[in-house]
């Protein structure tokens, strides 16, 4: 039996709108929020963002503005309507982040902010710094490995 997956069809529109009932943004802010939303155990592409802002926006649930050259949404009377009609995927939603036990969030935070350092080190390194950057890391690995073996 698979896992059941804990995102919906329409739960971008619904995760989307509640972060804009905040505040109003421009869509790498609700790439952020939704991504500190669920403490980095998801983190929404701008290819999800940006065509469900654009939908948003179609569909009249959302305003925009320029801003010192971004497009700021903002929900609007019809987008609130649209959120308390979808009360039930609300609180599934956010059911499941806070079921997620902030040990492991940190864990999961830690593992992207190594890769995101490797990933971003990776250009300047000589040969010699590399070797001794992926051994660090494999010396992580296997201890990690251990751990959780």
């Amino acid at each position: 039996m698979g896992r059941r997956r804990w995102m919906q069809r329409g739960d971008a529109r619904i995760i989307v709108l509640k972060v804009l009932e905040e505040k109003p943004m421009h869509g790498y802010e609700v790439i952020k929020e939704i991504s500190e939303m669920f403490g980095g155990m998801y983190s929404p592409s701008a290819g999800m963002v940006y065509p469900t802002l654009q939908w948003l926006e179609d569909e009249s649930l959302v305003d925009s503005s320029a801003e010192g050259g971004k497009k700021v949404y903002r929900i609007n009377p019809e987008g609130k309507k649209f959120l308390a009609k979808e009360k039930e995927a609300v609180k599934r939603l956010e059911a499941f982040r806070e079921r997620m036990p902030k040990e492991k969030l940190e864990l999961m935070k830690a593992g992207q902010k190594l890769v995101k350092t490797a990933m971003m080190g990776y250009p300047n390194l000589d040969a010699k710094k590399a070797k001794e950057a992926a051994k660090i890391l494999n010396e992580a690995q296997a201890k990690l490995a251990e751990l959780v073996g």
